[in-house]
C-alpha cells in the first residue's frame, strides 16, 4: 500500500495520539482507497492506497488491516504496553500461537510466504497510522516474531521465536507511571552467520517444484561464480551484513573476463537469491535493487548476411556426418536456439499426412528432470515449419527419410555427443576467429530477414518463440496456422535456384 499523504504531512495534519473513528473505503479513478478520521475530526484524515482496482480485494486488504486496529487497540491512544489488557500480553499470545501452530510438512514454504503477507500489513501500519509509544513497540514485537516463525518455517530454528516468547513472558512489569508503556528490552538476539552458498540452496529447494532443469543449472552455475567472488571480497562466511560497495565489488569482479550481458545474467540470480532471503527474515537487508548495468550490455553477436550463412552451410555439408549439415540447415530456416534442436525427438519432426510437408515442434516435453527437455519461456514452446523452397535446406528429403527410419520411442534424433562441438566448428571455420558470428548468429539472421521484408510482430513472434508484449495475444490468443507461418518464411527465405 502507499500513502496519498507523506508521513511529515500526516503528522502535521493528524494528532499522533487520537482515536480513530471506523475507516471506510472509496474508489477514486478506479483504484480503492482507505480513508481513516479521528474521531470528531471532519477535515484531517489519512488515507491509504489498496492498490487494487477489485473491490473484493480491496476488501480483503481492508479486513486485514481492521483486525489488526483492534488486534492492537489503534482506536485506543491510552492503551498501555503492561497491566491487564496490555499489549504484551497480546503480543506474547501472538508469538506463543505462532510456536504451537501446527504446519503440514510439504506446507512449510506457503505458511513461510503467509507470515509475510502479515509482516507487509505491520509494515503498512507502522508507516501510515499514528501509534503511541506501546502501540509501536507491540507492532515492532510482532514484526520480530512473524521473521522468527519464518525462520523456524523455513530452517527448522526454533530459537529466534523461543527468545522472543521468553523474553516477553519473563519481562518485569514497569511501575513507574512515566514509563508504564515501555518495555525494558531483552538482551539481543544473536546474529548467526549467513553464507551465501546456504542462501543459494535454500532458494533452489525452495523453488524445486518451479524451476526448470536448464533454470535450476544456470541459478547452480552463477552460484558457484558468486560463492567465489564472495570469497574474494571477504564475504564468504557471512552476507548477511553485506553493504551496497560490496555487491558493486562483487559486479566489477564478475565482470572480468565476462561479457556485461553475463554479469547481468549472473546478478539477476543474485537478486532473486537475495530478494528471496530478505523476504524470509533470513537477511536484514538487500541491496541488489539497480544493480544490473547496462553500460556495454548490448549484444556483440550479430547475424549472418546471405553469403555468410551459404559458406557455413556448405562447411557443414564437408562433414562425413550429416547431421552436422541438417543442424545448421535447421536454425538457419527456423531461427531456432542450438538447445533446441538438440533436444529434438522423433515425434517432435510432425509430418503433414495430407502434404508430406514438415514442421519442427519446439517443446518442453514432460517437463520433468529425467526427460532432459527445456525450453527459455512460455513462448519458446512453438511449432515452426521446415520450408521446402528455400536453398538453406536442400537435405530436406533426406532429413524427412532419416526420420522416418528411425525406431519409435527414439530419445533424440541427434544423439551423437560431439555433434554441438562439430556445429560449432563448422560455423568457425567458415567465420574464421570473428567472435560476433557464432552458431547463434543463424537466429538473429531470422529476425533480421523477418523485419527487413515487414512481417508482423504476432507472426515473426510465433516463429522465433518470442512474446509479442500484448496480454491479448500472449495471454488469449491462438496457436497461428502453419500455413500463415510457412507463407511467412517462404516470404523470406532466399530460394533455390529455378
Amino acid at each position: 500500500m502507499s500513502t496519498q499523504m507523506s508521513a511529515t504531512q500526516c503528522t502535521k495534519r493528524v494528532p499522533r495520539i487520537c482515536r480513530l473513528a471506523r475507516p471506510y473505503l472509496y474508489r477514486r479513478n478506479g483504484v480503492y482507497y482507505l480513508k481513516v478520521r479521528p474521531k470528531g475530526s471532519l477535515k484531517d484524515a489519512l488515507c491509504v492506497s489498496l492498490r487494487s482496482t477489485s473491490k473484493a480485494i480491496a476488501m480483503l486488504s481492508v479486513n486485514d488491516i481492521v483486525r489488526l486496529t483492534e488486534l492492537f487497540q489503534l482506536n485506543n491512544p491510552d492503551v498501555t504496553w503492561e497491566g491487564s489488557g496490555g499489549l504484551r500480553e497480546t503480543v506474547l499470545g501472538i508469538a506463543t500461537d505462532l510456536l504451537r501452530t501446527t504446519v503440514d510438512a510439504m506446507s512449510t514454504f506457503k505458511a513461510a510466504d503467509l507470515r509475510e503477507d502479515h509482516l507487509q500489513h505491520l509494515r503498512e501500519l507502522a508507516a501510515t497510522f499514528p501509534l503511541s509509544p506501546a502501540q509501536a513497540e507491540a507492532i515492532h514485537w510482532t514484526q520480530e516474531a512473524y521473521r522468527a516463525d519464518q525462520m523456524r518455517l523455513q530452517q527448522g530454528n526454533v530459537e529466534p521465536l523461543l527468545r522472543i516468547v521468553k523474553a516477553l513472558d519473563a519481562e518485569p512489569v514497569v511501575t513507574s507511571s512515566n514509563d508504564s508503556s515501555l518495555p525494558a528490552n531483552p538482551a539481543p538476539t544473536e546474529v548467526k552467520k549467513v553464507p551465501f552458498k546456504a542462501l543459494a540452496e535454500g532458494y533452489l529447494r525452495d523453488h524445486a517444484t518451479d524451476l526448470k532443469v536448464s533454470s535450476r543449472k544456470s541459478i547452480e552455475e552463477a552460484s558457484r561464480a558468486l560463492i567465489a567472488v564472495f570469497e574474494a571480497i571477504g564475504l564468504g562466511d557471512d552476507v548477511s551484513g553485506h553493504t551496497r560497495a560490496d555487491l558493486v565489488k562483487a559486479r566489477e569482479l564478475l565482470g572480468q573476463g565476462r561479457a556485461v550481458s553475463t554479469v547481468n545474467k549472473i546478478v539477476a540470480k543474485l537478486t532473486a537469491i537475495l530478494t528471496w532471503a530478505e523476504l524470509n527474515g533470513l537477511i536484514p537487508h538487500n541491496y541488489t535493487k539497480g544493480l544490473k548495468t547496462s553500460k556495454g550490455a548490448k549484444s556483440k553477436r550479430k547475424g549472418f548476411t546471405e553469403a555468410q550463412v551459404d559458406a557455413v552451410l556448405a562447411q557443414a555439408a564437408q562433414y562425413a556426418d550429416p547431421q552436422v549439415s541438417w543442424i545448421c540447415s535447421i536454425a538457419a530456416v527456423t531461427g531456432a536456439r542450438i538447445q533446441e534442436i538438440m533436444q529434438l525427438r522423433k515425434d517432435d519432426v510432425v509430418i503433414d499426412p495430407l502434404t508430406g510437408l514438415l514442421s519442427i515442434d519446439i517443446n518442453e516435453g514432460k517437463g520433468l528432470a529425467d526427460d532432459g527437455k527445456s525450453v527459455k519461456t512460455e513462448n519458446s514452446n512453438r511449432r515452426v515449419p521446415l520450408v521446402t523452397t528455400s536453398k538453406w535446406f536442400r537435405e530436406l528429403e533426406e532429413f524427412k527419410a532419416f526420420v522416418q527410419g528411425l525406431p519409435e520411442g527414439t530419445s533424440k534424433l541427434f544423439s551423437k555427443g560431439m555433434l554441438v562441438d562439430e556445429v560449432r566448428g563448422a560455423v568457425r571455420a567458415a567465420m574464421g576467429d570473428d567472435p560476433s558470428l557464432v552458431f547463434h548468429s543463424f537466429r538473429h539472421t531470422m529476425a533480421g530477414l523477418l523485419q527487413t521484408h515487414e512481417v508482423i510482430l504476432q507472426t515473426s513472434a510465433a516463429i522465433m518463440g518470442h512474446s509479442t508484449g500484448s496480454i491479448t495475444f500472449d495471454t488469449y490468443g491462438t496457436k497461428m496456422s502453419q500455413q500463415t507461418l510457412r507463407d511467412a518464411l517462404e516470404k523470406v527465405l532466399p530460394r533455390k535456384a529455378s
